[in-house]
């Protein structure tokens, strides 16, 4: 029995067709009147990544297509995403250009945050790594199979544009899987590259607190805390950046804006014992049950004791990479970058 219109597109969720509608902006094939094929990709990419062009400032614009493009779904984890697996288009969204010889799009994607040496989980490879296969498939298979006679290709074009295209990909910076390695050290290395200190980043003004949970919130805070990093804003927002949705933003204390992203979230600022009610919310608190999920934690200023208090709680429940920003919303602000209403507020929750 034949499926009524209505119902065939009733399968089709608005996330369907973005992905559909970016897949095909990616191979240079989708129109929106008045765009070129750049800006049409441009333009998918930014809604995708939910950027509000005119509010969002730059700061705010990278941090949230670095989530995008960290996104699970968009490296072939899962076929849900933004994987595109239509008809000769199947593979990551960064090897569509590349498969449809429209390379002027392959820079717009990298200018907003895509990574040229990303690998497709599902298969292991990178874009030249695909490349190449592309290539060896097609040297290995009669073009009849699956291309019409009139429109067959010479060995020695095929030969030609698999060198052009490999040079170019070269010059871009793409390297084959086996030249990287471990992936994972990449993170590493943005995230440490932001805790080198700069010039604006040293301490001014610090007291000699002898530690433990504080019951004094408003006084001068010490210059670190044992096991977590002390960071600047301007190595915050580097974090931001470089981690992005891989960080949890822990907004300590009841003012309506923050950082960009951050969510409220008290329990952990609250004076007592490690054996009370609050730490066990902080222990099951779900959005950070990852003991290696980087914590980015702050207050009002360095005269606040309600990110220290959430910092040493957050140790004591067996995270390793808690990033206190000492200065607080007030040091942010005073460096320069934006603020944003801070999600609301969130209480622990039991796994």
């Amino acid at each position: 029995m034949l499926m009524p219109a209505a119902a065939k597109a009733a399968k089709y969720t608005e996330a369907d067709k973005a992905r559909m509608w970016l897949c095909t902006a990616g191979r240079g094939a989708h129109e929106i009147k008045g765009m070129d094929r750049r800006e049409v990709l441009t333009h998918l990419l930014h809604k995708s990544a939910g950027v509000d062009v005119e509010r969002d400032d730059d700061a705010l614009k990278r941090q949230k297509m670095a989530a995008f493009w960290r996104d699970p779904a968009l490296q072939g984890k899962d076929k849900k995403g933004i994987y595109c697996y239509g008809l000769h288009s199947r593979g990551t969204l960064l090897w569509q250009p590349v498969d449809r010889h429209a390379f002027e799009l392959l820079p717009v994607m990298l200018k907003l945050g895509a990574d040229i040496n990303m690998i497709d989980v599902s298969n292991g490879r990178t874009l030249l790594d695909e490349l190449v296969a592309f290539y060896d498939w097609n040297s290995k298979h009669d073009e009849t199979e699956w291309v019409s006679p009139r429109v067959r290709r010479s060995e020695d074009y095929m030969f030609r544009t698999a060198r052009d295209n490999y040079v170019r990909l070269r010059e871009m910076g793409a390297r084959h899987a086996l030249e990287l390695g471990d992936r994972t050290p990449g993170v590493a290395q943005r995230e440490a590259a932001c805790l080198v200190a700069g010039p604006g980043d040293a301490l001014r003004e610090f007291s000699d607190y002898a530690g433990g949970l504080a019951t004094k919130m408003g006084a001068l805070t010490p210059k670190e805390i044992k096991g977590a990093a002390t960071v600047s804003p301007r190595q915050a927002a580097c974090l931001m950046r470089a981690l992005g949705s891989d960080m949890f933003v822990m907004h300590a204390m009841r003012d309506e804006f923050g950082l960009p992203g951050a969510h409220k979230y008290l329990a952990a600022a609250m004076s007592g014992s490690f054996d009370d009610e609050y730490q066990k919310q902080v222990a099951t608190f779900s959005r950070i049950s990852d003991k290696d999920k980087a914590v980015l934690v702050y207050c009002h200023s360095d005269k606040c004791f309600l990110s220290y208090n959430s910092a040493l709680r957050l140790l004591h429940s067996g995270k390793k990479r808690v990033y206190w920003m000492r200065d607080g919303i007030r040091g942010w602000k005073a460096a320069g970058y934006p603020v944003a209403k801070a999600n609301g507020f969130l209480i622990g929750e039991r796994e």
